[in-house]
């Protein structure tokens, strides 16, 4: 099973701008609410799966400095209708950070379409929905060698009824 949501804190006034990007530039069902008194951006990456930005005060808001072993950065993987669109404007504000073609790109962003001003310092990588792991759910990038779980499916359906975005809207 994978994540429903990851919780990423931005700075005030950021939340709607997170959602201009994702639903302007990525076309992806988004929503504003609140989660403990503060605006968060909902945005829809996956099959009632969410990142959700939390405007917080906080010191630091660079995602780039949450690295792993080996100087592995952190970043989401997210596939998009309109990919060749989307890597075309990313590629003409220079967000593209590696090579970027075929049907995956790995994207710093999110970025203001129009300008390519930087929104929050976050890497991303895109894929088309021809890419051949599309519709696998936001988990850890190791594949499923064996599933261990035979009801994954009923279980996922399940956890749509916990989500702000109801199937099939």
């Amino acid at each position: 099973m994978g994540l429903i949501y990851v919780d990423i804190f931005v700075q005030p006034g950021i939340a709607k701008k997170l959602i201009k990007f994702y639903q302007g530039l990525l076309k992806a069902p988004v929503l504003i609410d609140q989660i403990n008194g503060g605006n968060a951006a909902f945005c829809t990456v996956g099959p009632h799966q969410y990142l959700r930005f939390i405007e917080r005060e906080i010191k630091n808001y660079n995602l780039y400095d949450f690295q792993v072993a080996y100087y592995i950065t952190n970043y989401v993987a997210y596939y998009i209708t309109n990919y060749n669109e989307a890597r075309d404007i990313a590629a003409s504000h220079g967000k593209i950070k590696r090579e970027g073609t075929g049907q995956v790109c790995f994207v710093d962003g999110p970025f203001d379409s129009k300008n390519g001003k930087t929104i929050l310092e976050f890497q991303q990588e895109w894929r088309c929905v021809y890419h051949s792991n599309f519709m696998r759910p936001l988990v850890n990038r190791r594949p499923i060698i064996s599933e261990l779980f035979s009801d994954q499916t009923e279980v996922t359906a399940d956890l749509a009824e916990f989500s702000k975005f109801p199937a099939g809207k």
